[in-house]
């Protein structure tokens, strides 16, 4: 479906936890503490977090490890005269490739990864949330569009196997902003987040523990990572589902990414 309008409802204004953006690097917070999505029901966010039962494994693992599973899609938001109705369009679906300089395990490669389905990208919840970053960060910006990537991510683990959620350690994405949000975690240990300077000192850290619990991270500033995860009673199988937005402007390096 590429190319497909969906259009949706934006707010007009800035909460106060990104005020600070871009100055303060990286802000945490979560989705019932903001006010920046339209309201959608209980059921659409449920149908969204099934999303994450039906995600390939990662074939793409030069660790060999298959504790990952992944879809990724592309998007392109914009805003008429930087204001009222932001209109989503999901771009034609390409394989995603990173440099070795910031992936140095998985970089260099094309990566055809399984794109997310249909009716995820057509849930009310799954566009009110896009849009409402998007906006947000476009009047932080004072830009009224954006290039965005976005993953689902499933790590999983079991007592044979640890996960790893950023299997390529401290790291940033080649962005403007990455987003990354907690959508469950079960019967797992583990997976801090954390944002570092450009001199790799801490700035902060959060466990992902509720869903919409989120790090917002201005990339070309920072880096990021996460700690493994293991299962919580040390014997089960445990996951953890998030979802990574990356937003950029179109003529950045990050259009770079799909060039092999």
């Amino acid at each position: 479906m590429p190319d497909a309008p969906l259009p949706t409802t934006t707010p007009s204004f800035v909460p106060e936890v990104f005020l600070s953006l871009p100055d303060s690097l990286a802000v945490s917070s979560s989705l019932d503490e903001i006010s920046i999505t339209p309201v959608t029901t209980t059921d659409d966010w449920a149908a969204l977090s099934a999303a994450w039962d039906d995600l390939p494994v990662d074939r793409y693992m030069n660790d060999g490890g298959t504790y990952r599973r992944r879809r990724f899609s592309r998007f392109h938001h914009s805003r008429e005269n930087g204001a009222g109705r932001g209109r989503l369009r999901l771009k034609a679906h390409a394989p995603y490739a990173q440099p070795l300089h910031l992936n140095p395990l998985n970089g260099g490669m094309l990566r055809h990864f399984e794109p997310i389905l249909p009716q995820t990208i057509a849930n009310p919840a799954f566009v009110a949330l896009l849009d409402g970053f998007a906006t947000v960060l476009g009047l932080v910006d004072g830009v009224t569009s954006w290039d965005i990537n976005v993953y689902l991510n499933r790590t999983e683990t079991d007592p044979a196997q640890t996960g790893l959620p950023v299997p390529e350690g401290l790291h940033r994405d080649g962005v403007r902003y990455s987003l990354i949000m907690g959508i469950a975690r079960r019967n797992v240990t583990g997976a801090v987040n954390s944002v570092h300077d450009d001199d790799r000192r801490p700035l902060l850290s959060r466990v992902l523990e509720r869903p919409g619990d989120f790090v917002l991270l201005l990339d070309e500033r920072t880096y990021h990572d996460a700690t493994p995860v293991l299962p919580a009673d040390g014997t089960g199988r445990g996951t953890r589902d998030v979802i990574v937005v990356e937003f950029y402007h179109a003529d950045t390096a990050a259009d770079q990414l799909y060039v092999p």
